[in-house]
């Protein structure tokens, strides 16, 4: 029985940050079951924050599991497509911001290739623009220059 002090670190780390949150949600109004106010669902999701910290640090007192190693292609690669796509859709339009989110997340997978990837950003973009333009209604153009 010993410390992971990794897990321990962030569990704490999600503990403070729920805190944060919760408290930034009693700002909200938390309305009613009939109506509900902006400040429930932030309440909600710190709460559940707050739990998996506590979870998380007390697992690090009782659990010694081996560390693992970061895999950081993925993580930045996801990262990346995050970034890109958050960049791309008030300036460019839905198409293009999705289109490089599906690349840039593919550069995840060393395997991936560079055809395949981009008839998948390809698919993605037109699928996910029809789906909430045709499908939902919302009014999202597909593409657009704002520079």
């Amino acid at each position: 029985m010993g410390l992971n002090r990794h897990d321990a670190v962030a569990g704490l780390l999600l503990v403070a940050l729920g805190i944060v949150i919760l408290y930034g949600a009693f700002g909200y109004g938390f309305g009613s079951i009939r109506n509900i106010g902006p400040g429930l669902f932030p309440a909600i999701i710190a709460s559940f924050t707050i739990i998996f910290g506590v979870l998380i640090t007390g697992n690090a007192f009782w659990n010694q599991l081996p560390q693992l190693a970061i895999e950081w292609r993925p993580m930045l690669a996801t990262t990346a497509g995050i970034v890109i796509f958050a960049l791309l859709i008030v300036p460019f339009g839905t198409v293009p911001a999705i289109f490089g989110l599906v690349v840039a997340s593919s550069l995840a997978d060393p395997k991936s290739k560079i055809v395949h990837m981009l008839l998948v950003a390809a698919f993605m973009s037109l699928a996910i623009w029809l789906i909430f333009r045709v499908g939902i209604g919302l009014s999202m153009p597909a593409f657009k220059a704002e520079f």
